[in-house]
């Protein structure tokens, strides 16, 4: 399985219609699932198998001795709530059991997505807009000429386009079928547990919690994973890495958007040293908000 293919392991619209079903029914086998959620005449068959076999296999759906389908015992009671659907979906996509190697051609489960999801998340935000597999390729070819990472056709970028924008890292600007590097409503999601008890951060602490909770970000464990491939490469269309102070522009657009929603603010302190701070970057790679030691959760 893969959450590329679409047609073979399901789309995002029909785990939208699942899900509340069973969070009302507790339970369903899977032909009532497909009578009620894709009735022949409305939607292809093959997408609530496809979705149901990929979110069985990632974590978010179970089946019992009497093969109906019930949300899977993991997932909490107190999170059991529609709203919550896409914050769940993004923590098992991420889950290291699903994505045991970035690299692998065969039975990737998320990896494949993954992996992208970090290439994706380590271009230029403020240039970067992807509307084909072509296009994503051509990239690619350049940065990672040794095939580490490829969509290879449209029904691949697809499904990554619209995963990539239903789990909050990404967005397709207005009357464009393209899709551009924006974590903003992940990142958001994740700020009551990156700031836990606290309403203040250091800068380098909030970094690194930030990494930790949504790995294709900075610092993040996929997130360095893909670098590592990225910098191996040397050539003039090569990957640049930024200075180590400087955050990427992805994070950077996303730390700036809640910053001026007032969901997040940003300080220096003066008399904090100069490598706890942090930059973020802008057009054309400048520095944008050049110091910052701290972050505040205005929740």
């Amino acid at each position: 399985m893969s959450l590329l293919n679409l047609p073979t392991d399901g789309i995002y619209t029909v785990l939208v219609a699942i899900f509340p079903l069973l969070l009302s029914k507790k339970n369903l086998t899977k032909e009532q699932l497909r009578k009620l959620c894709a009735p022949p005449e409305a939607c292809h068959q093959g997408h609530i198998s496809g979705t149901l076999n990929t979110w069985i296999s990632l974590g978010l759906f179970d089946v019992n001795s009497d093969g109906a389908v019930t949300i899977h015992p993991d997932v909490l009671g107190s999170e059991r709530k529609l709203e919550n659907l896409r914050k769940i979906a993004r923590r098992l996509a991420l889950d290291p059991k699903n994505n045991a190697d970035l690299w692998a051609k065969e039975g990737t489960r998320s990896a494949d997505f993954t992996s992208a999801l970090s290439w994706f998340l380590a271009q230029d935000a403020w240039s970067t807009e992807i509307k084909s597999d072509k296009e994503a390729d051509s990239i690619l070819t350049h940065q990672l000429p040794s095939g580490e990472i490829k969509f290879q056709n449209n029904t691949r970028w697809n499904g990554f386009n619209q995963w990539t924008s239903f789990l909050g890292f990404g967005c397709n600007p207005r009357f464009s079928s393209g899709i551009t590097p924006d974590p903003t409503e992940a990142v958001r999601d994740a700020l009551p547990a990156v700031f836990g008890k606290h309403k203040t951060l250091p800068a380098k602490d909030f970094i690194r919690k930030i990494g930790d909770a949504l790995p294709v970000l900075d610092g993040g464990d996929y997130r360095r994973q893909v670098e590592g491939a990225l910098l191996s490469q040397d050539s003039q269309y090569s990957w640049r890495a930024l200075p180590e102070d400087q955050l990427s522009t992805s994070l950077s657009r996303a730390l700036v958007r809640l910053h001026e929603e007032g969901v997040l603010r940003h300080s220096l302190k003066a008399d904090v040293h100069h490598q706890m701070r942090v930059r973020l970057t802008g057009r054309g790679g400048g520095q944008i908000l050049k110091d910052i030691s701290e972050f505040s959760h205005h929740s």
